[in-house]
């Protein structure tokens, strides 16, 4: 099965919604993923998920995931329940967008305990929360999805925290720009995909220049294309998000860094995605038009 690309919300300051729509089907990106639970650009959605789901069904475009900052780190009994119930609602919004997949961090280790002690609290409620989120009961399955960063950063520590947990319905999110940060780790893209493999269930992706401060993908020192040969190697068949951190992209950056993620995908994927009708899809002319094929 052929990548599939998707780009974040986050990619988009100050973009309403339907211009993300019309911009990703001009680029050929098949998704969109939710960023944020109270970020400008999502919340007029979560007031709509049924008309927004309607827009993006008749664009043929999918919700990849919705992507939290909610954490699992919580040692303090009222704040753990607080975590839960707000990680329970978001999977309920996941559900109503029709995403099947929520993102949400591990975060750290606190004062006083080790990080294997962490990883274990952490790993047991991530099983709980993915198997409730993908009940027989539910309208729909939800993945819970661990995303590197925080005290869990390395390839082998995500690995054994979902030895852990022990649990198939969850998965991991990496993000490989992330990962090349030196708070990431230096993270080589080859060696977490060769560790992680089946436990990978969605990919983030941006560069950098060794700061946070992106650049348009393959300018940058993260090895997209080493990445995506690795993950093309094991037989991923997830999505790829342009997913740079929330507040990093300038307005007039925007667009000149999606149409170079969409070259870039499509290029180390030797893919010509052809663009769809926008006018058909969402009743408006794309702001801008822009060539398709490789790069």
């Amino acid at each position: 099965m052929p990548l599939t690309f998707a780009f974040s919300t986050a990619a988009c300051p100050g973009w309403e919604f339907r211009r993300m729509v019309d911009v990703a089907l001009e680029l050929g990106f098949g998704g969109i993923e939710f960023a944020g639970l109270d970020s400008s650009a999502i919340g007029p959605l979560l007031a709509s998920a049924g008309a927004t789901r309607e827009l993006l069904d008749a664009a043929g475009l999918s919700v990849c995931a919705l992507a939290t900052s909610l954490t699992l780190d919580a040692r303090d009994a009222d704040a753990w329940k607080r975590s839960r119930e707000a990680i329970v609602n978001a999977a309920g919004l996941a559900r109503a967008f029709g995403a099947p997949a929520l993102r949400v961090l591990g975060q750290h280790a606190q004062r006083g305990e080790s990080v294997n002690q962490a990883l274990v609290r952490i790993a047991r409620r991530l099983r709980d929360l993915a198997i409730d989120a993908s009940a027989s009961d539910q309208p729909a399955p939800v993945r819970i999805l661990l995303q590197n960063g925080g005290s869990f950063v390395r390839p082998k520590e995500l690995w054994s925290l979902l030895e852990v947990a022990n649990c198939p319905e969850a998965g991991l999110c990496w993000d490989a720009g992330e990962a090349a940060l030196p708070i990431g780790g230096n993270e080589s893209p080859a060696l977490a995909v060769h560790t992680l493999n089946t436990r990978l269930r969605l990919m983030h992706l941006w560069d950098h220049t060794g700061t946070p401060r992106p650049v348009p993908l393959g300018e940058g020192i993260v090895r997209g294309r080493l990445l995506v040969e690795r993950l093309r190697g094991i037989g991923y068949d997830g999505c790829i998000v342009y997913a740079p951190p929330p507040g990093t992209v300038r307005p007039e950056e925007v667009l000149p860094h999606l149409e170079a993620a969409a070259a870039a995908l499509k290029g180390w994927c030797g893919l010509n995605v052809p663009a769809k009708p926008v006018a058909a899809a969402t009743g408006q002319r794309p702001t801008k038009s822009t060539p398709q094929g490789d790069p």
